[in-house]
């Protein structure tokens, strides 16, 4: 199952605000390194890096639904699952992940964001003080809440990565806008 992206958040106060602090924080880490992104086919985050300074063919953006409106734009575009695209790229450094996913953490039958983010960190694609943000929605939260939806997606990247030898710090950054939530991890190797 496709999710769907709202062509409307390029103008939601919200998410302009994390695209600042996305860009903020891609400032510090353009010249050390690439990055993978989960982007669409307005290619904002993309963008949001290229302002940044980092040079384009640094960003990598696995999309098998866009594939190919975005390779026309982006050479390096995949026509894979983000997940299929992280066992390619086993130990290949990344200094900055942006898992933008428009649906929940749990995912379905085709998008496995909890696998992902555990390949992410197993594969040993994060290096030493990158940054790894993550969206997902929060919409259809467990019978427990929407706080436990956020504990579980906390739970998850911070147990992913302890068990592959990081620490992920989160950052006081992050947002809960139009039933998604936004969060942002400095990734330090143990």
């Amino acid at each position: 199952m496709k999710e769907i992206y709202d062509s409307s958040v390029r103008t939601d106060t919200y998410k302009l605000q994390v695209n600042d602090i996305l860009r903020e924080l891609a400032l510090k880490q353009r010249r050390k390194g690439k990055a993978v992104i989960l982007d669409s086919d307005k290619l904002v985050t993309r963008n949001i890096l290229l302002s940044a300074g980092y040079k384009i063919c640094n960003i990598n953006i696995p999309n098998p639904f866009s594939y190919k409106s975005i390779r026309k734009i982006h050479a390096r575009t995949y026509e894979l699952l983000l997940g299929d695209y992280l066992d390619k790229v086993k130990r290949k450094p990344f200094t900055f992940a942006f898992f933008d996913y428009c649906g929940g953490l749990n995912g379905n039958n085709i998008v496995k964001p909890k696998e992902d983010i555990a390949k992410y960190f197993k594969n040993h694609n994060a290096t030493d003080e990158s940054i790894f943000a993550i969206t997902v929605s929060i919409r259809q939260s467990s019978d427990k809440g929407v706080c436990s939806s956020i504990t579980n997606l906390h739970s998850t990247v911070t147990i992913s990565a302890f068990n592959a030898g990081y620490t992920a710090v989160l950052l006081p950054i992050g947002y809960c806008y139009h039933g998604m939530f936004f969060a942002i991890y400095k990734i330090y190797e143990k």
